[in-house]
């Protein structure tokens, strides 16, 4: 149990980290490669956790939540980059 308090807080890490990166894309684009960077670091981290989802104990819905927040933030950090490319 206790590593699942842990992936799940190391999700909300990287969630808020995003989350404030964003926020701030249109002032620098290290900010959008380190976006980047951490979008597919938790890409990464649903693709470990799908193997294993009874280890982490998820459920096929939280998997498909996950990926979906994954798909949205890459297309929102995509959004920005073509528009800080516009600047």
């Amino acid at each position: 149990m206790q590593v699942c308090s842990q992936h799940d807080c190391f999700i909300h890490d990287v969630q808020s980290d995003v989350a404030a990166c964003i926020g701030i894309l249109p002032d620098t684009s290290i900010t959008l490669a380190a976006s980047v960077t951490q979008v597919d670091e938790m890409e990464k981290a649903v693709d470990v956790a799908e193997k294993n989802m009874n280890r982490f104990g998820l459920t096929t819905q939280e998997i498909r939540s996950r990926r979906s927040w994954v798909h949205d933030t890459r297309r929102t950090v995509s959004q920005d980059k073509h528009l800080e490319s516009l600047d």
